[in-house]
């Protein structure tokens, strides 16, 4: 199981199964302290500051479904048609009862904690008070039940069981009501709104649709994906509409159907990209199918017909979050997610050190200018200072939140950024903090520093650029804009441009700036699918497939 920063997208802890087992439905104690999930027959309990886990229960039959309320109620199902109830807090054992049906497939209960249903393998529903023990039981589709939905005030259920359609039941009468019919394929997941009225639905056939409870109705018909969607949620609002598929993960607004944004666009992410400092080579290292190489192409060789990699390094065992050349471009240091960080010669691909030391992820790496040391930040909040000929750590310091690092031409200064928004300055002779940059905040993504070492840039997850003046210690220019993360930062290395920094943002575009004036003097994107193609007057299209289109650069 792995541990996600959703601000950074970074893996901060790697948990272990007992055995290597597969480990289903995790789920977070309302504390965010604990993680649970199960195996087989075993409830298992992580706990997240020390990375332990311990066996909850184990029961006599194999788990199938598990859930928890806002109350920190644990339930789960078994194979033997049995229920159990326990409370996530003291993990003590609260109640259990038994479906008398067959395999629990699925379980859902009300945000009060007053009803329960289960879907049961043997085409059954059974919907339990758990005050008082009632229940009632109906039969559905003509499959097995592996879906089902309560809304909020208890009153309706939808079920699925991998057809086309979804049923819905009125639960006081346990009476069958609507059946929403409109999808292509098999259905993935549902769930309603938090007004009780409306509910989603996500299909193989790459669609969302968004139902009316009391007509049965689709509203609207969410497309423009590439893949099957498999799972799908509103906002606690209920203004937007999140759905993963295969590939990505996007965001709709549901009143008028359009796609907002979108998280991932492709099978793997790259997570860093670099150009040595020669500017002959150029490096790239990804998370996703191959999340353990570094590609690297001779700039020289690139052409739109020839774009395979040069070389390929491989030994992490795991994610690569970093990578860095050295000054003379012969060297590219990496930090991964197997808690390692190594040392290639550039021109070979041959991997010449391994240094060992952290043990949490190495989400970020730098090089001294001279190249006699490597820095590098893991998940756990700690920095190290390593010396590469001898391999051994000069210095450990112990920062709480620190994720990403730089250090400044000279290598005597090393700035870390911090999830909290703050950028401390730290001397690297002596490992002690000289100053403190910022303001509490949004986690900061990236840092640069000016080569001439006077000027200090760093990027808030919020969209913002801060220029600090170290020597004056003072804000000396905000670069603003909303809702684009900056993930990457660079200042011109020429004199006469000295003033220019490019950032390099979530929204697939890279801005020059002018940090003296703060104005934006150019602007860069690369071409799209569907770049510069004018669809003004095109008959046939949906609001759904314009919006697709125009996020794909047409116009109108």
């Amino acid at each position: 199981m792995k541990l996600w920063d959703a601000a950074t997208g970074q893996c901060i802890l790697t948990l272990n199964s007992p055995n290597q087992s597969i480990v289903k439905s995790l789920i977070f104690n309302q504390h965010g302290n604990k993680l649970f999930g199960y195996s087989n027959k075993q409830i298992l309990i992580w706990d997240l500051e020390t990375g332990t886990f311990h066996i909850l229960v184990e029961s006599q039959s194999p788990i199938c479904s598990l859930i928890s309320t806002i109350a920190d109620i644990l339930i789960f199902g078994c194979e033997d048609g049995m229920v159990y109830i326990w409370d996530l807090n003291t993990e003590a054992f609260i109640n259990q009862f038994s479906t008398s049906s067959g395999v629990v497939l699925s379980v859902r209960v009300t945000d009060d904690n007053q009803i329960l249903a289960c879907g049961i393998k043997d085409k059954i529903v059974k919907i339990c008070n758990l005050n008082n023990s009632e229940s009632i039981q109906i039969q559905s589709q003509s499959y097995n039940i592996s879906l089902i939905d309560i809304n909020r005030n208890g009153q309706y259920i939808a079920t699925g069981s991998g057809e086309k359609i979804i049923k819905v039941w009125d639960i006081d009468a346990g009476l069958y009501l609507q059946s929403l019919s409109g999808h292509l394929s098999e259905i993935n997941a549902i769930t309603f709104s938090n007004t009780n009225k409306i509910l989603a639905t996500a299909s193989v056939d790459r669609t969302v649709k968004i139902w009316d409870i009391a007509t049965g109705k689709c509203l609207k018909t969410l497309q423009g994906r590439a893949d099957f969607v498999h799972s799908v949620i509103f906002s606690s609002d209920n203004r937007t509409i999140i759905n993963g598929s295969q590939h990505s993960i996007k965001f709709w607004d549901v009143e008028s159907g359009q796609c907002i944004s979108t998280l991932f666009k492709s099978k793997d992410w790259f997570s860093s990209v670099i150009i040595s400092p020669d500017e002959k080579t150029i490096a790239c290292a990804n998370i996703g199918n191959e999340n353990n190489i570094i590609r690297i192409w001779q700039v020289e060789s690139l052409n739109q017909s020839h774009q395979i990699p040069n070389r390929i390094l491989t030994g992490h065992d795991d994610n690569i979050w970093a990578i860095a050349f050295n000054s003379d471009s012969t060297k590219i240091v990496s930090g991964s997610s197997d808690r390692t960080v190594k040392i290639w010669n550039s021109q070979t691909g041959q991997c010449l050190k391994t240094f060992y030391g952290h043990n949490r992820p190495v989400l970020s790496v730098a090089f001294s200018p001279n190249g006699n040391t490597i820095a590098s930040c893991g998940g756990h909040s700690i920095i190290k200072l390593w010396n590469i000929e001898t391999g051994e750590c000069d210095r450990t310091i112990q920062e709480k939140a620190s994720y990403t690092i730089k250090l400044n031409s000279n290598g005597l200064i090393l700035a870390s950024g911090h999830t909290s928004g703050i950028v401390k300055l730290w001397d690297t002779n002596n490992g002690q903090c000289i100053q403190t940059l910022g303001k509490l905040g949004k986690p900061i993504v990236s840092i640069a520093f000016s080569h001439d070492g006077e000027f200090i840039a760093y990027g808030s997850y919020d969209g913002t650029v801060t220029v600090w003046d170290i020597n004056n210690n003072k804000s000396i220019a905000i670069l603003q804009e909303n809702f684009s993360s900056p993930w990457s930062l660079a200042f011109s290395n020429f004199s006469q441009y000295s003033n220019l920094l490019a950032v390099g943002r979530d929204s697939e575009v890279v801005q020059i700036w002018d940090i003296k004036t703060s104005k934006l003097v150019a602007f860069m994107r690369g071409d799209r699918h569907a770049e510069k193609v004018n669809i003004t007057g095109v008959t046939g299209l949906n609001a759904s497939t314009i919006a697709s289109l125009k996020e794909l650069g047409a116009y109108s």
